[in-house]
C-alpha cells in the first residue's frame, strides 16, 4: 500500500544568527506536474528584523532576499541528486 504524498509542509527556521525568538516560517507547496513535482517555498519573518541584523551579512532587501533564493535553489538542488541517487539504488 503507497502512501500519498503530502501537499504541504510548514516548519519555522532560524538561522545561527538568530537569537529565540527570531524565527521565520518556511511554507513548502508540493504540486504535481507532468514531468514530476514543482515545489514551491515561501519564508517570511525576515522583514521582522532590523536591516543591521547579523543574519542579513551587510546585505541591502534585494540582495538578501537573493542570497536566501540562492541558498534554497542550492539546498533542492541537492535534494534532487539526492533522489535520483536513492531511485537507482532502490530498483
Amino acid at each position: 500500500m503507497g502512501l500519498e504524498a503530502p501537499e504541504r509542509l510548514c516548519f519555522e527556521f532560524r538561522a545561527r544568527a538568530n537569537a529565540i525568538g527570531e524565527e521565520s516560517e518556511v511554507d513548502v507547496a508540493f504540486e504535481k506536474t507532468a514531468n514530476g513535482t514543482r515545489i514551491t517555498i515561501v519564508q517570511t519573518g525576515w522583514e521582522d528584523l532590523p536591516s543591521d541584523h547579523p543574519v542579513r551579512h551587510g546585505l541591502d532587501e534585494d540582495a538578501f532576499n537573493t542570497m536566501l533564493a540562492v541558498f534554497w535553489g542550492d539546498l533542492l538542488s541537492s535534494a534532487r541528486v539526492f533522489a535520483a541517487s536513492r531511485q537507482k539504488t532502490d530498483k
